[in-house]
């Protein structure tokens, strides 16, 4: 075996057949053309396989804004910190040279910066298969399941995943991957043979990245995708023709995972008589700590709506008649998880008790629950309580939600507007109005978008995109989101904007906005929920 240090790779070599057999790299002694029965691509942003011409998703579906990325800063010549600040766009050049100037000059105290650009989130690689947050949550074991992930749910960025949105932060639990998020495939979803994916790149949704993207996991699945390239070539086999039960025995025997998840299956009638005692984040739990069980909350959320409606629907009618506080909360509970799942039932209890805790306080209702973790927002998903109540309304079909928006919009533009601090969520309060907008498709979210999308702070923003202050970026992806809403509902006011934010100097707003202009040009317009 030769081991090449210090090289690039370039290229990837093709067989008659279209599969990988070799890689093409530049080394300090030229040109090498290495040749394999099977190529692993550990390049940890899936180069490899896009060279291969698989198919990949970079941000959501929507735009490019992965999760920070960082600049180490050596606050002392033998010790640094991480600096996870803002977006790049790993296509994009003068987004990459951005982000290294804007990291060089943030930090105080600071000795010097790294060189290397650290991405927490980059490409995610099309597999046979796609691992999704339902899965995560749901504790889902694969009959191909080749290693076992644990950390806990730290994306350290703007989460898209709907789950989330509605207020239920995902738990710190053992995932399964499966060997078929790692075996890349082409735009019409045809295997791209000899070539396994390795890494942070592997097959998975953004909602599902964040608990199976750390170091010691990923260690482990390199040595897996190792042992099972080195088994297939001296059988004379590809990696996909060998037996699960063959490798999973083997993964076993030598790694000592077990491969082996708890089965759940939480009982959906029990979970809605307690639901106001169900837990629903997980950010508190100690970094050593596991989730065994699956919480009726989740249970709830994850279940097929053809199962989870008539129990949500059963349980909500039980309270018709009570009139006492806990009733009312369970009501407004319940609510919840009925448009979750598409059903009105419930949004007058919903709203009543919004009203209620509205007219409790002068401005908005902070966070009660845990911080942990969450740093400048919209990191983590954390919210105020009252936030992923306005988001949860966005499933409705009533006009009636539009008073209590009206309501929130005053109080936010007469509050004291501190992004930076984490209970009052001021930054999820703005967006929840883009959000609702989009879902509803009502008209009267129009004009507050407007006057959203023109305040102080977010035109201040738009004037110095390339501000090191790690604030100006998060205000200016919280603008772009209420002008593609506002492009959405009223397309004569609000398309201009979408395409005036094309040429702003900060390339993930200026690629992102011309990926929505380009996806609403095409017609898309529904919105599923996102895992």
């Amino acid at each position: 075996m030769t081991v090449y240090k210090n090289a690039m790779v370039y290229g990837v070599k093709t067989g008659a057949d279209g599969g990988v057999c070799g890689v093409l790299a530049r080394t300090k002694r030229g040109l090498l053309r290495a040749e394999a029965p099977c190529v692993i691509d550990a390049t940890g942003d899936g180069d490899l396989a896009v060279m291969a011409g698989a198919e990949y998703a970079y941000g959501s579906d929507r735009d490019y804004v992965t999760y920070w990325a960082s600049l180490a800063q050596y606050r002392t010549p033998d010790s640094y910190r991480n600096n996870f600040s803002s977006t790049v766009v790993l296509d994009d050049l003068q987004s990459f040279t951005d982000f290294i100037r804007l990291g060089r000059r943030r930090g105080e105290d600071t000795h010097d910066h790294g060189v290397y650009v650290a991405m927490r989130e980059s490409r995610h690689i099309r597999g046979k298969k796609t691992v999704d947050l339902k899965d995560v949550a749901g504790f889902r074991s694969w009959e191909d399941g080749i290693y076992t992930c644990y950390s806990n749910y730290d994306p350290k960025g703007k989460l898209s995943a709907d789950m989330v949105y509605a207020g239920v932060l995902p738990p710190q639990n053992c995932v399964q991957i499966p060997l078929g998020a790692c075996l890349p495939v082409n735009e019409k979803g045809e295997r791209i043979f000899g070539l396994i994916v390795a890494g942070k790149a592997v097959s998975c949704t953004r909602g599902a990245f964040p608990g199976i993207r750390m170091q010691a996991d990923l260690m482990h699945q390199g040595a897996v995708l190792g042992l099972l390239a080195a088994k297939a070539a001296k059988a004379g086999l590809r990696v996909d023709d060998l037996s699960p039960r063959d490798y999973r025995e083997w993964i076993r025997k030598a790694t000592g995972d077990p491969l082996e998840l708890p089965e759940q299956k939480a009982d959906l009638k029990e979970a809605a008589k307690d639901v106001l005692h169900l837990r629903t984040h997980w950010i508190d739990m100690a970094f050593d700590g596991v989730e065994t069980e699956e919480s009726g909350s989740l249970a709830l959320m994850c279940a097929p709506s053809e199962e989870a409606l008539p129990v949500l629907t059963e349980s909500y009618r039980a309270l018709w008649g009570r009139e006492d506080a806990e009733a009312k909360e369970t009501r407004a509970a319940l609510a919840a998880y009925l448009l979750w799942h598409g059903s009105d039932l419930g949004t007058e209890a919903l709203l009543d008790a919004m009203e209620r805790e509205l007219s409790a306080c002068e401005g908005l209702p902070k966070r009660q629950g845990p911080t942990t973790c969450a740093q400048l927002l919209p990191d983590h998903g954390v919210m105020a309580e009252f936030t992923y109540r306005l988001n949860v309304l966005a499933w409705s079909k009533k006009r009636e939600i539009l008073p209590l928006f009206g309501e929130v919009l005053e109080r936010i533009l007469r509050e004291d507007r501190d992004y930076r601090d984490i209970r009052k969520g001021i930054y999820h309060y703005v967006e929840a109005f883009a959000y609702a907008a989009e879902r509803t498709g009502f008209a009267e979210f129009s004009p507050w978008l407007s006057q959203l999308e023109k305040l102080p702070e977010l035109e201040t923003a738009w004037k110095r995109p390339l501000d090191s202050d790690i604030l100006t970026e998060r205000l200016l992806i919280l603008r772009l989101i209420l002008r593609r809403a506002l492009a959405r509902i009223a397309p004569r006011e609000g398309m201009p904007l979408l395409e005036e934010a094309v040429f702003c100097r900060n390339r993930t707003i200026a690629l992102s906005a011309r990926k929505e202009l380009e996806r609403i040009r095409r017609g898309g317009t529904a919105f599923e929920k996102e895992w």
